[in-house]
C-alpha cells in the first residue's frame, strides 16, 4: 500500500513538473517573438499591460465564462489595459505560433510585451487583475 502511494506520489511530481517546464517553455519562446514581424505584437500600445484573448465561435466556455470576465476587466480598468482578441479558427497559424491549443486561452503580457502569465481555460476577472498587477 506504501509502495502504490509512492509511485503515485511520484507520478504526479513528475506530472506536475512537466507542466512547469512547459509553461516556463512557452512563456520563453513567445518573449523571443520578434515584435516588428508579429501581427499582435505590432497591436500593443506602449507602456500598457495586455491580455491575448484566443477564442473560437463554437467554444461555450469563451462565450459563456471568459467573455463576460473579460467584459467585467474592460470596465474595471478601462484604458489601463488592452484586450486583444484572436479567433483561433479562424486565424490558426497565429493559435499555433503562440501554442494555442484549448480555447479559451488568455496570455497576459506586461508593459514591455514579456509574457507574464498563459491561462489555458476560462480565468476569472479576479485572477486577471492579479495576474496584470493591479
Amino acid at each position: 500500500m506504501l509502495e502504490r502511494i509512492l509511485i503515485i506520489g511520484i507520478l504526479f511530481a513528475i506530472g506536475f513538473g512537466t507542466f512547469m517546464w512547459f509553461q516556463y517553455w512557452q512563456k520563453t519562446r513567445i518573449t523571443r517573438f520578434d515584435k516588428n514581424n508579429d501581427a499582435i505584437l505590432n497591436q500593443l500600445m506602449k507602456g500598457k499591460p495586455a491580455v491575448i484573448y484566443f477564442s473560437m465561435h463554437n467554444c461555450i466556455p469563451c462565450q459563456t465564462q471568459q467573455r463576460p470576465a473579460l467584459n467585467k476587466l474592460e470596465s474595471q480598468l478601462g484604458e489601463k489595459v488592452q484586450i486583444i482578441e484572436i479567433n483561433s479558427a479562424e486565424h490558426p497559424e497565429i493559435a499555433q505560433k503562440w501554442g494555442v491549443f484549448s480555447a479559451p486561452t488568455t496570455i497576459i503580457l506586461d508593459t514591455h510585451g514579456k509574457t507574464q502569465h498563459i491561462n489555458y481555460g476560462a480565468t476569472p476577472t479576479d485572477k486577471l487583475i492579479q495576474q496584470i498587477g493591479f
